[in-house]
């Protein structure tokens, strides 16, 4: 006979304690491997994964790569951090290097390519230290690491510089007058800004023969090829400039130029056409040149009948001859520049002018060079302490300017003899509020 079941004593239900012990060490091991019950995350993907999991959202990652100059271990240069995959010229990769973030044991190597990458990074400001048994001093950097985001070390914004550089002496058509002084300031300039442990991604020195119309133009395509968004670029011109006889065009004067057809110069609306087409409007043209502050400001001070420059066909125009008179070993360019009302395509945003003289001025030369450009190259070289006056390793187009014009101004000061107690040679600037492109970063 059944008993009822409301009649049956009721014992309660153990948990054995077996099972629970194989519980617990299971759920142990899957917390400290990354593999939690439930679909809980792990701790992160590796560096190699790329990825970000759900959990890494409330963490960030640091990652950049180190560079040193060739001859740089042990006691010559230092290591340097960028965000840019491509070494400034004059460096390489540095493998083997140690990234770690100060007070945590964070930590990562330099791969083949010096690049480091350093993942569960909590948000906040850390001090990052880069170090290697082969170089001296260690790099010290202060990150800013946000929740879900990856802090590339380096200034990226002003990325690495491109460069044309112009000089032309000699001219194909026989009625369009020979220069001095242009080509051995173009290279100058152009071993100025192209020096090793410089952030340089590329450059091109055209002179004479090589600075046609379509030589210029082709150089400009493939500088555009090469740059980047973040780039910066820099055309130094050092030639004849002149005004077509309506004067509704100012053009500088290519190596091709004939004074018999317009049609082989560079207008400034073709130039600025060729500058648009670049990735970056962080540009700089620099002039040195008779007269090149009629470039920015398009004001009309000299009217030339006819394209042939530095003849008896120019009305009120000083020759090279006039401009030497009293004046031993300093001669005027030879009007580089003339009847040029304003480069006015060159005023609009983005683009920044550096002339070597104002609308009405002559550009000196000494020794075979431009004063104004051997301000420039003392700027970017030997000088290059006192132009750089913000210290951070990039020298503006502001920075220079204001090295150059003040070493001008002095050098040329009293060479006028109608008014010897102010310089005769006056740089202009054309820059737009907002703007200060770089023209150099060495470090």
């Amino acid at each position: 006979m059944r008993k009822d079941p409301t009649e049956l004593p009721i014992r309660p239900w153990k948990f054995p304690r077996w099972l629970l012990l194989v519980l617990s060490i299971f759920f142990v091991s899957s917390v400290l491997s990354g593999c939690g019950l439930g679909g809980l995350g792990g701790v992160g993907p590796s560096p190699e994964s790329g990825g970000t999991s759900g959990s890494l959202k409330s963490t960030g990652s640091i990652d950049g790569y180190v560079y040193a100059g060739s001859t740089g271990k042990s006691t010559g240069k230092s290591m340097i951090v960028s965000r840019l995959a491509v070494a400034p010229e004059g460096y390489s990769p540095v493998s083997g290097a140690m990234a770690l973030i100060e007070g945590t044991g964070l930590s990562a190597g330099t791969d083949s390519r010096g690049y480091f990458r350093i993942d569960n990074v909590t948000p906040g400001t850390w001090t990052l230290v880069i170090s290697h048994p082969s170089y001296r001093d260690p790099v010290r950097i202060t990150v800013k690491v946000g929740a879900g985001q990856v802090t590339s070390v380096g200034p990226v914004q002003l990325g690495i510089g491109y460069y044309l550089f112009i000089g032309i002496d000699d001219y194909a058509d026989p009625s369009v007058n020979d220069l001095d002084g242009c080509v051995a300031d173009a290279t100058a300039m152009r071993d100025a800004l192209m020096t090793p442990g410089s952030f340089v991604g590329y450059g091109r020195l055209l002179v004479d023969s090589a600075a046609s119309k379509e030589g210029i133009r082709q150089a400009l395509r493939e500088i555009g090829e090469r740059m980047n968004r973040e780039d910066f670029f820099v055309l130094y011109y050092s030639g004849h400039g002149a005004r077509t006889p309506d004067g509704s065009k100012e053009v500088i004067c290519p190596y091709d130029s004939s004074t018999t057809s317009w049609g082989r110069d560079i207008t400034d609306g073709e130039l600025a056409d060729w500058l648009r087409e670049l990735p970056s409007q962080k540009i700089t043209v620099i002039l040195d040149s008779c007269y090149s502050g009629a470039f920015i400001n398009g004001i009309v001070t000299r009217t030339a009948k006819t394209r042939g420059i530095l003849t008896s066909e120019l009305q009120g125009v000083p020759t090279t001859q006039d401009v030497a008179q009293g004046i031993p070993g300093k001669i005027g360019k030879a009007a580089l520049m003339n009847g040029i009302p304003g480069m006015k395509a060159l005023r609009m945003a983005g683009y920044t002018v550096l002339t070597a003289s104002s609308q009405d001025e002559l550009s000196y030369e000494v020794n075979g060079h431009g004063v104004f450009t051997s301000a420039l190259v003392k700027a970017l070289g030997v000088d290059r302490g006192s132009a750089d006056t913000s210290r951070d390793g990039v020298i503006t187009a502001r920075e220079l300017f204001d090295y150059a014009a003040s070493e001008t101004k002095r050098e040329t000061m009293g060479w006028d003899s109608a008014n010897p107690g102010s310089p005769a040679q006056n740089p202009q600037l054309q820059l737009w509020p907002g703007t200060n492109p770089p023209v150099l970063r060495y470090r």
